[in-house]
Order: C-alpha cells, then structure tokens, then sequence
C-alpha cells in the first residue's frame, strides 16, 4: 500500500501532438505543467489534461465517479468534473471543466506583506473548508486510488491505517532517513505512538496535495472560489492531514522556507484547538515520511528538493515538541 502520482515527463511527443490534434488545441493553449499532467485550455469552460501514463486510466475513472459524488453546497467551493477520458497509446487525453479564478501561486510573488498575510488566511481557511463538502455515496476506503482495497474503512480506524501506512513506508525508505535524521528511530515510534492514542477523529474528504497552486482565488484576492487536482493523494480521513500539509506546502522550496512555514503554522495554531493542534503536527511529520522518496531517483537524494523538505521537517524541533 503506498500513495504514488503519476508523472508528466512520460508523456511521448508524438502521442501529445495526436492528443491535441484530436482536440484541436496547440502547445500555445499550455495553461500549466504540473509533475502529474499537462493542462491545456480549451473551449471557454473546459480545460484538456494529458497523462502520460495508460496504467491510470482506472484511477481517473474513478477520479470521474469521484467528483460526480461530491455536493460542494455548504462551503461555496467549485470543485472539477471530468467530462470524458479519452486514450491514445500510452497516453490519456481527458477533459474537465474549468474551475473559475487564478491559482494563489500566480499570486503571491506580487503581494507585499500585509496582502500575503491575508492570502494565508484565505489559504488555510480553504484548506479547513474541505472538511465541510461532503460525498453523495460514503467512502469505502481511506485512499482514493486503492486497488487492492488495503485501506478499507472495514475493520479498521483511521488511526490504525495511517500508523500502517507509515509502518510500510519506512519499511521501503526507513534506510535513506535513518542516516539523516538524528535519532529517526525513536522518532518514528514516538510519532506512531501519538497517532494510535488519536482513536476518536473525524473523517472527511482530505485534498492531499493543497498547496497554493492546487487553490484558485478571485482577481482581487478576496476570496477563495475553487480547488482542484485532486487525484493521487487524495484520501478519507483526518482533516488534519489537510491542515499540515497546507502548511507545510506553501512556498515548501522558497530558500527561506523554514520561517515561511513558521509563520503559516503560527497562523494555523490561532484557527485549530489544541487537540488539532497536536494532530496538525503529527501529520506534518508523516507527510515528511510519506513523500520523502517521492520524487527521488538522483544516485544522491540530498539533490532533490522535496527530499531535503523532508530532512528538514523531521530535524524540526518545534514539530517533534508538538507532536506529542
């Protein structure tokens, strides 16, 4: 059981130029290449998504079930439908209405401070918002794309599945932080010890990949008015594993990142009760875990950047005094 993205640099040339023949758009449409898909616009509603990767055709039908299930009424987020899925070799063409406002991303490198502090606001009250939407037809699992229905809600607590989920992770991984992390192992049991004492949390939808690129704002940057790109992480459980990664998302590679992410916790900390403080905390810490390999294939990994946000979130006092 493990939570894998698919990725974009997969894609062939000449399968891409059928793709957008097929739907009549050109590489002057890019709207955005993210590490899962190619974003093209396309009609005034609607954007094109090309993948790379054939083996996900099951996930984004279900990806199409998924946003068909959800109500979006009670917090005024617009949220993406998939219209079609079309297959072309190996790779996938779908298309997907378009969700209305710009990305935050886009935003913030024009923001003066007083403006971001307000951005974070409306980002972290976003990310707590999507606790509130809820599904027509109940999850059965806690991970999205499950196929081998591992993490069956039967049987099991939320609590026991994510211990498990970090358990197998170190099981495959546990030799590339050991040497990196000081006293990771005393770490680790200590965190899977806070996460089983948290038996009695709710369960509601979780983005698992909200950052401020995945969050759509309004041009004046008053509001938040959609989500979208919800697909590999995406799961069922504590809304704190939003929380925490909202947190540790936002500008997560900026060269002054750490007192970036100390502010947002800071801002963070004012909107949750003490409970979901400690929650928010330990799912920051197994975000690190989870993903730490997640974009590793350098012969050395302190090359890649995801890999060292990990390192540095797990050698983070202030996580390892809250989680507890």
């Amino acid at each position: 059981m493990e939570l894998t993205r698919a990725d974009v640099t997969m894609i062939d040339a000449e399968e891409r130029a059928q793709i957008l023949e097929h739907f009549r758009v050109s590489s002057a449409h890019l709207l955005a290449a993210g590490t899962e898909a190619e974003v093209y616009s396309y009609a005034d509603e609607h954007v094109v998504k090309l993948y790379g990767d054939s083996g996900r055709l099951a996930n984004l039908e279900a990806l199409k079930s998924f946003y068909e299930s959800l109500d979006e009424r009670p917090n005024g987020l617009k949220l993406p439908r998939i219209l079609e899925i079309l297959s072309f070799g190996s790779a996938i063409g779908v298309i997907e209405s378009k969700v209305p406002g710009r990305s935050l991303e886009e935003s913030l490198p024009a923001l003066n401070a007083t403006a971001e502090e307000n951005a974070i606001h409306i980002y972290l009250n976003a990310a707590r918002a999507l606790k509130e939407i809820k599904l027509l037809t109940p999850p059965t699992r806690y991970i999205l794309f499950d196929e081998t229905d591992q993490s069956s809600l039967s049987g099991q607590r939320w609590s026991e599945f994510y211990a498990r989920l970090l358990h197998e992770k170190v099981a495959r991984a546990g030799d590339l932080l050991s040497p990196n992390v000081s006293e990771f192992r005393a770490k680790f049991e200590h965190l899977i010890e806070a996460i089983q004492r948290d038996t009695d949390v709710e369960i509601s939808l979780i983005h698992g990949d909200f950052f401020p690129g995945n969050l759509l704002v309004a041009e004046d940057l008053s509001h938040a008015t959609g989500v979208v790109d919800f697909g590999s992480f995406t799961m069922f459980g504590d809304p704190m594993v939003e929380m925490a990664g909202a947190a540790g998302f936002y500008r997560m590679y900026d060269p002054d990142r750490t007192a970036i992410r100390n502010r947002v916790l800071d801002r963070a900390e004012k909107i949750l009760t003490s409970s979901e403080i400690g929650r928010m905390y330990r799912y920051l810490a197994g975000h690190a875990i989870v993903t730490c390999d997640l974009y590793v294939s350098e012969s050395d990994p302190h090359d890649n950047g995801h890999f060292r946000w990990a390192l540095e979130n797990l050698e983070d006092s202030r996580v390892w005094s809250n989680v507890g």
